[in-house]
């Protein structure tokens, strides 16, 4: 079985950086080799960040449901606001 090979830092010389890319992103770690691969080590050590999960459809629809679309959910406003719900969805309608 292969091991997986760890992204190794490279230098970016029309810049004068070293960078590695981790999860898609690159890091810019600085024009200093020694610290620079210092601070590799730190970001391979480093605990990963929770990935953003992308919204689920058929979770969103149910929730859109649940809740009623925008305009039926202002007549449960309370009238302690002042304004009169049914007066403000005479005027959507």
């Amino acid at each position: 079985m292969r091991r997986k090979k760890l992204p190794q830092p490279w230098f970016r010389p029309s810049r004068g950086l070293w960078y590695v890319t981790l999860d898609g992103k690159q890091h810019n770690l600085g024009p200093d080799e020694t610290a620079a691969f210092t601070e590799y080590e730190r970001l391979l050590r480093a605990p990963k960040r929770p990935t953003r999960q992308r919204g689920n459809y058929d979770k969103d629809r149910t929730h859109w449901k649940a809740s009623g679309s925008p305009i039926r959910s202002m007549e449960r406003v309370p009238t302690a606001t002042g304004i009169d719900p049914s007066n403000v969805l005479d005027d959507v309608r």
